[in-house]
């Protein structure tokens, strides 16, 4: 199967943002920051967002980050966020790594695949661990942590905190 992350680019077009519109703008503690947005807003938050991986426009509360679209193919089917460092505030809630399926592609196997290629990202920005937290109802990305060598650091009434190695990873 061919799969790829192809990162956030100025030329994404409507197919990009034809398949962000069917993940929902929040759910499970991710946050869909291009859901309900017009075309034209979408691309003003591209440039933004391009601007912020790189550490340009960011307020005092902000790290950078990039994203990713998850491709099956020809076919963009989940989104990824690698956060390049964690605050106080992402230590408890946020971690480093974010990722959303289309509910039409869920339960393929296909989460296990992003986060595996998004641990791959996080390596090769020289992050040695990264931090994936979810919310304890959320079993399904519980499972795809620990699968993807993830180990539960702890848990609280609302969170799963995990850990992944980066170094060794391949």
């Amino acid at each position: 199967m061919n799969f790829e992350l192809k990162k956030l680019s100025l030329n994404d077009n409507e197919e990009v943002y034809n398949f962000l519109q069917k993940i929902p703008k929040s759910e499970n503690g991710f946050s869909n920051k291009y859901n309900g947005l017009t075309y034209d807003k979408y691309r003003d938050k591209l440039k933004k967002d391009d601007d912020m991986s790189m550490g340009f426009g960011l307020e005092n509360w902000m790290v950078s980050a990039t994203e990713y679209w998850f491709y099956f193919g020809e076919k963009p089917i989940g989104i990824g966020r690698i956060r390049h460092r964690l605050t106080e505030k992402l230590l408890e809630n946020g971690g480093h790594i974010g990722y959303a399926i289309i509910p039409s592609e869920r339960n393929k196997g296909y989460g296990k695949i992003l986060v595996k290629l998004l641990i791959e990202k996080a390596r090769e920005m020289g992050i040695d661990k990264v931090l994936i937290t979810v919310n304890n109802e959320n079993h399904a990305s519980i499972k795809v942590a620990l699968n993807g060598g993830g180990r539960i650091e702890k848990v609280t009434d609302k969170m799963h905190y995990i850990w992944v190695d980066c170094v060794g990873e391949k």
